[in-house]
């Protein structure tokens, strides 16, 4: 894990232009930015050149290990990409497609006490909370309102795949 780590973060095509969505007075606001690297190309399904081929059989491998009860592969790909958070990029809660896969890259080795926790919210607005270890993979509810946090140390990119599909 720790040389997919190295590859991604230096990787050219990182840009500071991921936004979430978040519910505003007047609809849709999109006041936060992160680093990024999207993966698909633009208005397809389909990954672009760019995107690392392990990531092409994450989908299958969750269908085998869910015994294909999600049907992931079947499902249409909204967006996929890097995202990258530094110290004092909390993220905001926001709203993804029906189903967000994520996968915690790395640094590696993480320390529990660098922070980075992912939170999500119930009906009930209860977090449940999750704490960041590269190589965790999550597959949630991406209509409920979630957010990850930035690091709490400088110097480090937290880095997480995320996979969005309708």
């Amino acid at each position: 894990m720790f040389h997919i780590y190295e590859e991604i973060v230096n990787m050219n095509e990182w840009k500071y232009d991921v936004t979430s969505m978040r519910q505003g007075l007047l609809g849709n606001v999109s006041d936060h930015r992160f680093w990024g690297i999207k993966l698909l190309n633009d208005n397809t399904n389909y990954f672009n050149d760019i995107c690392p081929s392990w990531i092409t059989q994450i989908l299958p491998y969750l269908d085998h290990r869910t015994d294909n009860k999600l049907e992931l592969c079947n499902r249409k790909m909204s967006f996929a990409h890097f995202n990258g958070q530094t110290f004092g990029q909390d993220g905001q809660f926001h709203h993804d497609p029906n189903i967000t896969v994520f996968v915690n890259v790395g640094p590696i080795p993480w320390k529990e006490e660098w922070g980075g926790d992912f939170i999500q919210l119930d009906a009930d607005g209860k977090e449940s909370i999750y704490s960041f270890k590269p190589g965790r993979c999550m597959i949630v509810d991406g209509t409920k309102p979630h957010k990850g946090l930035g690091p709490l140390v400088k110097d480090i990119l937290r880095v997480t795949l995320a996979i969005h599909l309708e």
